[in-house]
């Protein structure tokens, strides 16, 4: 990942640097002596809180089930699933919305990191869903904690705000054609998550001077901008998935990246006090979208939910 120059990390050190600040208006003494006692202790606080960021129990053993497919267990090497999904605060018991999750890769090891008392919510739209639908249904049938929403990118509608969400490799397409257009898919996740609740984004990262547009890439520092006009708090970015061996000068489907291009991994925060319940999302359709040889199942919500009416291309 070629660096873009010095990243301070947010959140976190936003809330001790303006527990700080509160503690610099003190005058006595012994509260000034205090100080830094009580700054390690807000320190360690929000490093408990991290720490209790839990995947289910069972998610190493689903990751290798048999069940899963080749291709999806192939990408697993490169897209480091427990890695990620604990940078970005994972926890069992979320409710969380796979935004564009196309075939379903993330929403697959979302089900297993969010365990049975969680659920997953995977979106796609109008226009790319339905050519996935069949593979994510499949995925949605193993597993009982998972709802297939079609709907317009920023009108998801559900009905209860979500714990966490998750994108990966969406916003260059619309951060390319315009920044409007990235402040109307960003916006629309802000929209759904509740206060506190995070944000995942990883992305295929651009460089200064190329065209990034037709390489399908996004620069880090133009991501973060995106973020963070659109309301977020940019907590902190990763190098986890840092490809050295990619230059950023080839398409990200070019056949030598070998679906495996430098990637920017960003956690970003709606503002607010995080709140953890046990998921009790339900979808109310407003009406179902006919798609053939969808499986039936006895768990999760297989089937298309339509909450918008407009089609966006993906």
């Amino acid at each position: 990942m070629l660096n873009e120059g010095a990243f301070t990390s947010r959140g976190a050190s936003e809330v001790v640097g303006a527990f700080y600040v509160r503690m610099l208006d003190q005058d006595s003494k012994e509260e000034r002596q205090m100080k830094p006692a009580l700054i390690l202790a807000a320190l360690l606080i929000i490093a408990a809180d991290y720490a209790m960021a839990e995947l289910a129990e069972g998610f190493n053993e689903a990751l290798v089930a048999t069940e899963r497919s080749e291709e999806n267990s192939d990408r697993d090497a490169a897209r480091k699933p427990r890695e990620v999904l604990e940078f970005v605060g994972i926890k069992a018991g979320m409710t969380v919305l796979d935004v564009a999750a196309g075939a379903g890769w993330y929403t697959e090891v979302l089900s297993a990191a969010v365990g049975n008392e969680g659920h997953v919510i995977s979106h796609n739209s109008f226009g790319y869903g339905p050519r996935n639908a069949a593979t994510v249904a499949a995925i949605a049938q193993r597993n009982g904690n998972i709802t297939m929403l079609f709907a317009a990118y920023g009108r998801f509608r559900l009905d209860a705000e979500v714990d966490a969400a998750i994108t990966g490799l969406n916003l260059h397409d619309f951060q390319n054609r315009s920044a409007e257009e990235a402040q109307v898919f960003l916006g629309g996740i802000y929209q759904a998550l509740k206060p506190g609740g995070v944000l995942g984004l990883t992305d295929h990262e651009g460089s200064p001077g190329l065209d990034n547009a037709t390489l399908h890439r996004i620069r880090l520092s133009t991501a973060i901008v995106a973020l963070e006009d659109a309301g977020f708090i940019v907590e902190a970015t990763s190098d986890l998935l840092n490809n050295p061996d990619d230059d950023h000068t080839l398409i990200y489907s070019d056949e030598s990246l070998g679906r495996n291009t430098d990637r920017i991994l960003i956690r970003a925060r709606k503002p607010g006090q995080p709140v953890l319940a046990a998921s009790n999302f339900s979808a109310q359709p407003a009406r179902q979208l006919s798609l053939p040889n969808l499986p039936a199942t006895d768990g999760g919500q297989i089937g298309a939910i339509q909450c918008g009416v407009t089609e966006s291309p993906k």
